[in-house]
């Protein structure tokens, strides 16, 4: 997929955070843990879905693009 700011790039993308949703809500622990209690990371191509796990839910709590500032995201891996 290339990355040119197009609309089918971005709808790419959109497809890719929908799949990933899809499997983290199907697979919890499928992600990296972070140094927060039930707090995860699933990388999709340059960005990170941080999400939280609970005992009945699964809340995506950002989407990071990783060429940001890795300090600015709040949590450590």
């Amino acid at each position: 997929m290339r990355r040119n700011k197009s609309k089918t790039y971005a709808q790419k993308l959109n497809q890719q955070f929908k799949e990933a949703s899809r499997l983290i809500a199907a697979f919890p622990k499928i992600g990296k843990l972070t140094d927060e209690e039930n707090v995860r990371i699933k990388i999709v191509r340059d960005y990170f879905m941080v999400y939280e796990e609970t005992e009945t839910e699964v809340h995506i709590l950002t989407i990071w693009n990783t060429h940001q500032d890795p300090e600015n995201l709040g949590w450590e891996f």
